[in-house]
C-alpha cells in the first residue's frame, strides 16, 4: 500500500471515530468543539507518524537497494577481471585490484571478454535508468555507475577499434571505491603482492568457457 493509500485508510480510520463518538455524545454544550479540536489533533498526529514511518522505510530500502546493485556490480567486475586477467576463481576485490593496476596496453581482452564488459557498462547505465531514487541517495554510486557506462561503447569505434586495456582498467578502478562504500565491502588493500597476469586469449578461452 503507497502513502496515499495509508493516509487514506487513517482518515477512514479517525472518520469512522468521530461517526461513533457522535452517535455516543452527551448532551452538554460544548460536545462539538472538543470532538472537533480532538479530532484534528488526532489526524495530524497519524498521518505526520505515517509520513514519517514511511519517509524511514523508503529511505531503508533505497539503501538496501543501493547495496544490493553495489554489490552485484562489484562480482560482475571481478568475474570479468579474473576471464580477462587470471588469479584465483574466487570473489577477491584485492586480487582483481592488483591485477588491473598491472594493465599495460599489450593486455587486449578477446572478444568474449570483451562482450563481458560491454554487458557489465550496459548493466550501469540500465540501474541508472530503473533505480533514480537510489541513485539521488548516494550520489557517489551515481558516479560509479556513471563511470562504468564508457564500456558499454568497448565496440563503438571503426571494426577493430576498442578502448585500450590502460582505459578499460582504468575505468573499472574508479569505480571500485564508491561501490565498496555503497555496498558495505572492505575496500581492497593497496600493498598486496601483484598476483601473476596472463591475459593471453589461450587462458582467457580456458577461464571463460574451459576450452583449450
Amino acid at each position: 500500500m503507497g502513502i496515499r493509500g495509508i493516509v487514506l485508510l487513517a482518515l477512514l480510520v479517525l472518520s469512522l471515530l468521530l461517526a461513533i463518538a457522535w452517535l455516543n455524545r452527551p448532551s452538554h454544550d460544548g460536545f462539538l468543539a472538543d470532538v472537533a479540536v480532538n479530532f484534528a489533533s488526532e489526524a495530524f498526529g497519524f498521518v505526520l507518524t505515517v509520513f514519517l514511518v514511511n519517509f524511514l522505510l523508503r529511505r531503508h530500502h533505497h539503501e538496501t537497494e543501493g547495496r544490493r546493485v553495489a554489490r552485484e556490480m562489484l562480482r560482475d567486475i571481478d568475474h570479468a577481471v579474473w576471464v580477462w586477467l587470471g588469479g584465483k576463481r574466487e570473489f577477491g576485490l584485492a586480487e582483481a585490484h592488483a591485477l588491473l593496476t598491472q594493465v599495460n596496453d599489450t593486455h587486449h581482452p578477446a572478444r568474449f571478454t570483451e562482450s563481458m564488459l560491454i554487458a557489465a557498462g550496459s548493466h550501469a547505465a540500465n540501474v541508472l535508468r530503473t533505480h533514480p531514487q537510489v541513485m539521488d541517495m548516494q550520489p557517489a554510486l551515481r558516479q560509479a555507475f556513471e563511470s562504468l557506462i564508457p564500456l558499454a561503447g568497448l565496440r563503438d569505434g571503426r571494426p577493430g577499434e576498442t578502448l585500450p586495456p590502460t582505459e578499460i582498467a582504468h575505468i573499472l578502478l574508479a569505480a571500485e571505491q564508491p561501490l565498496c562504500a555503497a555496498g558495505r565491502v572492505r575496500p581492497p588493500a593497496s600493498a598486496l603482492p601483484a598476483p601473476t597476469l596472463d591475459a593471453s586469449e589461450k587462458a582467457q578461452r580456458w577461464r571463460h568457457s574451459g576450452e583449450a
